[in-house]
C-alpha cells in the first residue's frame, strides 16, 4: 500500500540522517578516500542486489525491503565525505570542485532514469539493478587512484 511504502521510505530516510552523520565522523577517523571506497559504492551496491532479492526471498516481505533501503541509504550516507575529500585534491581551485561535486549531484538525476529507461526493457528490472549495481561498485574501484596533495 501507498501508506507501508511512505512508512517505508520514511524510515529509511532517518537511517541516512544518522548514517552521514556516522560516515562523517569516520571520514575524519579513517580518511575521507577510505571510507568512501570500502563502504560508499560498496554498500550501495550490495544494497541494489538486495532490493532485487531479499523480498522476493522472504516472501515479499516489508522488513526485508526495509532492510535493503536502509542498506542503501547508508551506503548514501557513506558518500558525504566526498564533499570534503573533491575540494582536498584542488587546493587552488575549491569552486571548481565544489563545481563539479554539484555537476555530478545533479548529473544523477538525469542519468538514473537514462540508465533504468535504457535498461528496463532488455533486461528486465532484476537486470537493471545488477546494472546499477556494477555502477555503485565501479564507483569504489575509480576512486582507489585518489589521493590527497600530501599523500600523492
Amino acid at each position: 500500500s501507498i501508506a507501508t511504502w511512505l512508512t517505508i521510505w520514511g524510515l529509511v530516510n532517518v537511517v541516512n540522517i544518522f548514517a552521514s552523520y556516522f560516515f562523517g565522523w569516520l571520514g575524519d577517523t579513517i580518511g575521507w578516500r577510505n571510507t568512501v571506497v570500502w563502504f560508499s559504492g560498496t554498500l550501495c551496491g550490495l544494497a541494489m542486489v538486495a532490493v532485487c532479492y531479499a523480498p522476493v526471498l522472504s516472501g515479499n516481505s516489508e522488513p526485508a525491503l526495509f532492510c535493503a533501503l536502509a542498506l542503501y541509504a547508508i551506503g548514501l550516507g557513506a558518500f558525504g565525505p566526498l564533499s570534503a575529500l573533491i575540494p582536498s585534491l584542488l587546493p587552488d581551485n575549491k569552486g571548481a570542485a565544489i563545481a563539479c561535486l554539484n555537476l555530478g549531484s545533479g548529473l544523477s538525476n538525469f542519468v538514473g532514469p537514462l540508465i533504468v529507461t535504457l535498461c528496463v526493457a532488455p533486461l528486465g528490472v532484476e537486470g537493471t539493478l545488477w546494472v546499477i549495481a556494477m555502477l555503485y561498485f565501479a564507483a569504489s574501484v575509480l576512486t582507489l587512484p585518489l589521493k590527497l596533495p600530501e599523500t600523492r
